[in-house]
């Protein structure tokens, strides 16, 4: 900084300083407990009432007076201000200590005990403006948030509100404030809320954030998205402060999704049923036509050359093969042994295809009572491990599966295993579509149409499991 600019910055400050009236009020108030402190050693006769200072001598009074233009420049110009007046009372004080006091060094203490209280009176004036700062930043940006926000009291009654919740609710602040949050969401959400206030209360961790539904003023509803915490006075809970996002646009999105998938999903297995029928009752009946036309043309032809013989052999193996092939298939798009006996039945079939399949030793076990769901439950239940087992067949080299359904009171936990070579899981299933792994997406959107969680644990040399829980 050069000298131009500086002496341009102060001059601008002292020109700033002079120009406000504070500035005389409290050179006043110095020039006053100047001429106070030293009246006497002037000459000037100056009668004032400190009877009541009883236990305190003239002069340690006219010190004590010095701390009003501390605190008055602390408080109007800041803490800055204020320790440099207490600098200058000092510089003012001390003459009298050394040259005039007939007891300098009481003097000298009374002085340092005014210092000391100017400076700890201005360091708590800047304290509690840097707190006022603060607090007014925090209500900036409590009023600006683009999410909704309110506080209320332990019993439930707003205290304050943004300018987003206004919105959010239809309603503003002299209405919202005083009114209790059970009047704004349904009962469930109350219960829900109320829940995991307790816990916070309990210094527990709750799971957050949590779904509310809210009633809007004109009745409609909205699904917010809802973080909690607690509000402290004096490491006492006061309040709740709570922070909600608006996510009825994105629930009915999803919404609308699943409800595309479902049907999607059912046309797709509507029509695998469709080509499996085909297949069975259509093309492998033709195929067991030309079985038996070729076993009734050899015995019809009894002297047909060897050579003709074989060949005609050959062609029905090949006949046969394809038949038991299609047979296969035509199982694979729709098993008859899940609409008709049930998914433990049509998942003990499943492995045991594996284990004949591929060479895989596998297992199913059941726990808990078996007990029966809705075809379109089991059916997506059916081809979530189908669809494992197959990934197991194709690309895991395990020599060991297991399959495990647990049956318990409020859901169904279906897990799958394998000591195959794993792979690295990512974070997010939906990002296994990049890399071609299409099947475990498929899963989880099947899970999703059964309202469970899919999780899927994988290691590169430490196998792989895919554990499906559903509230079935």
């Amino acid at each position: 900084m050069t000298w131009t600019v500086w002496t341009t910055r102060l001059s601008k400050s002292v020109k700033a300083f002079v120009g406000n009236p504070h500035f005389w009020i409290i050179l006043a108030m110095v020039v006053l407990c100047t001429v106070l402190h030293y009246g006497a050693a002037l000459g000037l006769s100056i009668s004032l009432p400190f009877d009541w200072f009883s236990s305190q001598t003239r002069h340690a009074v006219d010190r004590v007076l010095f701390l009003g233009p501390v605190i008055y420049a602390g408080y109007v110009f800041g803490a800055t201000a204020g320790l440099a007046m207490t600098f200058t009372v000092l510089l003012l004080m001390l003459p009298r200590a050394f040259l005039i006091s007939p007891a300098p060094v009481d003097a000298l203490v009374e002085i340092v005990a005014v210092v000391l209280v100017g400076v700890l009176a201005n360091l708590w004036l800047r304290a509690r403006t840097k707190q006022m700062e603060v607090n007014a930043s925090y209500s900036e940006l409590f009023r600006s948030a683009p999410d909704a926000m309110w506080v209320h009291d332990l019993e439930g009654n707003i205290l304050s509100v943004n300018e987003a919740a206004e919105m959010l609710t239809g309603l503003n602040t002299e209405n919202l404030c005083g009114m209790n949050v059970k009047e704004l969401v349904s009962r469930e959400s109350f219960e829900v809320a109320k829940n995991v206030q307790q816990r916070l209360l309990h210094g527990e961790v709750p799971p957050q954030p949590y779904e509310q539904h809210l009633i809007r003023k004109d009745g409609t509803e909205a699904i917010l998205r809802v973080t909690s915490s607690l509000i402290y006075n004096n490491r006492r809970p006061q309040a709740f402060q709570n922070i909600a996002r608006d996510i009825t646009g994105e629930e009915m999105s999803q919404k609308n999704l699943q409800f595309y998938v479902e049907h999607i999903t059912k046309a797709y297995e509507k029509e695998r049923l469709r080509i499996a029928s085909e297949l069975h009752d259509s093309t492998a009946q033709s195929l067991i036509t030309v079985l038996q036309q070729l076993e009734n043309f050899l015995y019809d032809q009894p002297n047909l050359p060897v050579r003709k013989v074989r060949e005609i052999q050959s062609i029905r193996e090949h006949v046969k093969d394809t038949l038991q092939e299609l047979r296969r298939l035509s199982r694979d798009l729709r098993p008859s042994i899940l609409d008709d006996v049930g998914l433990v039945a049509a998942l003990r079939w499943i492995v045991r295809e594996l284990e004949i399949g591929y060479g895989i030793e596998s297992s199913l076990q059941v726990c808990g009572a078996e007990r029966r769901f809705s075809k379109e439950v089991e059916l997506n239940l059916f081809r979530i491990v189908q669809e494992a087992l197959r990934n197991i067949g194709k690309h895991s080299n395990a020599s060991k599966a297991e399959v495990v359904i647990r049956f318990e009171d409020d859901k169904t936990t279906v897990s799958i295993r394998d000591n195959g070579v794993g792979f690295e899981s990512p974070e997010e299933i939906t990002a296994l579509s990049r890399s071609g792994k299409l099947g475990l997406v498929g899963m989880q959107e099947r899970v999703r149409l059964l309202g469970g969680v899919l999780e899927i644990k994988s290691e590169p040399g430490k196998g792989t499991s895919v554990i499906v829980e559903a509230p079935i």
